[in-house]
């Protein structure tokens, strides 16, 4: 994955070029883990586990319930 493919956080965090490099890198990094072994599959469920567990918190922070999107661990 390419990083100008995931939205700019520059309001949110002073970091976010960062924060943007590093999702992109772990992306890639399971896209081919997935790819190439059965196992590989583990840790894109545990990255994509990670993700909602942001989304979620980001939520709850948003006012929301914290439960827009369910976590399979």
């Amino acid at each position: 994955m390419k990083y100008v493919d995931l939205p700019n956080l520059a309001l949110v965090t002073s970091n976010h070029f960062d924060l943007r490099v590093d999702c992109a890198r772990a992306i890639s990094n399971v896209e081919i883990q997935a790819s190439r072994a059965a196992s590989g599959k583990d840790s894109a469920t545990q990255l994509r586990d990670f993700f909602l567990a942001c989304a979620n918190a980001a939520d709850k922070a948003a006012g929301g319930t914290g439960t827009i999107a369910a976590t399979t661990s």
